[in-house]
């Protein structure tokens, strides 16, 4: 492995380690964070509004 794969590995490692670390630090799990914040996240940055996605698709609906 050359030295580049070896940094990218090495960053890749810190990455996942810190954020393992900081969601155990302040409570958060990693089902709520992928069920709720991720999707409000996504939903807010593809439709500009922070309704959840359940309301918007409800409105579409009629």
């Amino acid at each position: 492995m050359d030295s580049f794969g070896l940094l990218v590995a090495g960053l890749h490692k810190t990455v996942i380690v810190s954020a393992a670390t900081s969601m155990a630090m302040f409570g958060i799990t990693i089902q709520d964070f992928l069920t709720n914040d991720v999707k409000s996240v996504i939903t807010a940055v593809v439709t500009g509004t922070d309704d959840p996605p359940e309301k918007q698709i409800d409105e579409a609906l009629g």
